[in-house]
Order: C-alpha cells, then sequence, then structure tokens
C-alpha cells in the first residue's frame, strides 16, 4: 500500500538536512572513480564540451564531476549550497592540486547572466523545491547561459529506483539504516522515510517526485 505523505508533513527546507554526511556516506559506496570516468565521458560527448567553454556544475555536491573536468583542463566552477560537501571539495581538489572554483550557493539564486556555455546538473541534484521554484531554477538556467549554451540534467529513473532500491529495514552503511519506501510508479512520485544510526535516530518523510513536474522539466531541458 503507497504511504501518502500530506505536504504540511514535509519540514519546508528538509532538504537542508538530507544532503549531508549521512547522506554523504550512504552514497559515496555507489560513486566508484569508474562510474565518475564513464559519466565525464558521456558529459563531453553529448553536449560537446570543450575546453574553450565556461561550464557550470550545478549542485556538485562533493565535486566529483567538477574535479574530474578541472583535472582534465576544462574550465568548470562548481556550485552547491553544502558547505559540507563543499568542503570535501576543495580539500580533494588542493589534495590532487588541481585549479578550479566552488561556489556555496542556493542554486534559487544563481543569478548569472549568459556567464556559461554549458551547464551540467548530475545524480538528481535539481526538483527539491515547490513548483513555483523548480521552474525559476529552470528559467534562472536558461539565462545564465550563453546564446546556444546547452543544459544537460540527470534525472533519477523510477523504474529502476523501485527495481534496485533497498527494502524496508535493509542495512546501508555501518549503522545506517532505510526504514520505509514507498513508490508510486504511475505518477513517478517517491515517498520515503529514514532513520540513520541507532544513535541518532535521524528521520523525515518527503515526497521526492511528481508526473507533473517531470513532464514540465522535460520540456525545459
Amino acid at each position: 500500500m503507497l504511504v501518502k505523505t500530506k505536504k504540511s508533513e514535509i519540514p519546508k527546507f528538509w532538504w537542508k538536512n538530507q544532503f549531508d554526511k549521512n547522506y554523504y556516506t550512504v552514497y559515496l559506496p555507489q560513486l566508484p572513480i569508474e562510474r565518475t570516468l564513464f559519466e565525464v565521458e558521456f558529459l563531453k560527448k553529448s553536449i560537446s564540451l570543450n575546453r574553450n567553454q565556461k561550464i557550470l556544475d550545478l549542485g556538485c555536491g562533493h565535486g566529483r564531476h567538477t574535479l574530474e573536468l578541472a583535472k582534465q583542463k576544462f574550465n568548470i566552477t562548481g556550485l552547491d549550497f553544502s558547505k559540507y560537501f563543499l568542503n570535501i571539495a576543495r580539500k580533494e581538489a588542493k589534495k590532487q592540486n588541481i585549479s578550479t572554483k566552488f561556489i556555496e550557493r542556493d542554486m534559487r539564486l544563481l543569478k548569472m547572466q549568459h556567464s556559461f556555455d554549458s551547464i551540467i546538473s548530475m545524480f538528481s541534484s535539481f526538483g527539491y523545491f515547490p513548483h513555483d521554484e523548480n521552474i525559476n531554477v529552470l528559467k534562472n538556467i536558461f539565462a545564465a547561459l550563453k546564446p546556444g549554451g546547452k543544459f544537460l540534467i540527470d534525472v533519477i529513473n523510477s523504474h529502476d529506483l523501485a527495481k534496485n532500491a533497498l527494502k524496508d529495514g535493509e542495512k546501508l552503511a555501518n549503522e545506517l539504516y532505510e526504514t520505509k519506501l514507498r513508490y508510486d510508479l504511475d505518477s513517478v512520485s517517491i515517498t520515503e522515510t529514514n532513520t540513520y544510526s541507532k544513535e541518532s535516530q535521524i528521520g523525515h518523510t518527503h515526497k521526492i517526485w511528481s508526473k507533473k513536474i517531470n513532464q514540465e522539466y522535460c520540456i525545459f531541458s
């Protein structure tokens, strides 16, 4: 049975607590260097990236695509709201002697006019705000692109997630657990309740996607 989440039950800024150390610990094992290299090659070919372009990695997280492209001498900037992730990215850049720029900013405050030849948004980094705010982010992305610029967005595959996601109560990493997962593939919505460490018992419930939003995003992308 699908668990429905009322809008009033969702913390307004739930995403600020979602993308933290626990999130990083859970997902890092799923992101080996081989995956990053494959995705970077896909990016280079699919939107014809070249080293004369200015590129923005929007929602760059801990910088795996930004760092790899910068290592290959692409002119790329990473932008993310998470100080925690950006600190990891900057430390890794320093460790590898990679020259690139990271900006700490909410993507809703992008406000960069005609600044980039290409903008990428990877690992489902987009789509977590109310509908009207998501649309405004897309408009700001369009404004930030130079004429003829390209925007590539990587979004979750709901059918693959439903097939491969953890089952209720399945152990993640160390003492991290996913306790509830419910899917509605017809509306492309996902409702989840996460409980992490036994000590902290951190939990939250939220609806990530809706069919209406995905349809409109496809028009913009």
